[in-house]
């Protein structure tokens, strides 16, 4: 459940809509081709450093399940053996409702994983997150048509 300003008792619907942020310039692709994803929040992101540091992408995309599919369904299988040892996925879950997903990658393996996420977004369809802060979000298959 998206944490949000206001009385905590009202019902109002929300949807996910995309917004310009700042990001670190060696990460900016992937942060770009991972919010093509609908409902996939990025929290936060980091494009490393030359001393070893990895780059991160921390986000929300629904539920520990979600997220989880996401990254061990889909993700994980579409990586070559040599870009696995470049990329670390986790799922943190604080309850059944809210978890992050963390990428971890190689700064040279960037450009790699960001054509990766783009192979994986949907082409004739896309996924909308529809619920409200007061219910589970759940995840909805919206055709090119716009039909359910």
């Amino acid at each position: 459940m998206p944490w949000h300003w206001g009385n905590a008792m009202t019902q109002h619907r929300e949807i996910s809509v995309k917004v310009n942020a700042w990001v670190d310039e060696g990460i900016a692709d992937l942060v770009l081709a991972l919010s093509e994803i609908d409902g996939l929040v990025t929290l936060e992101s980091c494009q490393g450093d030359g001393s070893g540091r990895s780059a991160f992408v921390i986000f929300q995309y629904g539920g520990w399940r979600d997220v989880g599919e996401f990254l061990y369904e889909k993700l994980l299988p579409a990586l070559s053996a040599d870009l696995r040892s470049a990329i670390s996925l986790d799922v943190r879950a604080y309850d059944t409702e809210i978890a992050q997903g963390t990428i971890l990658v190689s700064a040279c393996a960037i450009p790699r994983l960001t054509a990766i996420v783009r192979k994986l977004l949907p082409v004739s369809g896309s996924i909308a997150m529809t619920g409200h802060a007061h219910r589970k979000t759940v995840p909805k298959i919206v055709t090119a048509a716009g039909g359910d």
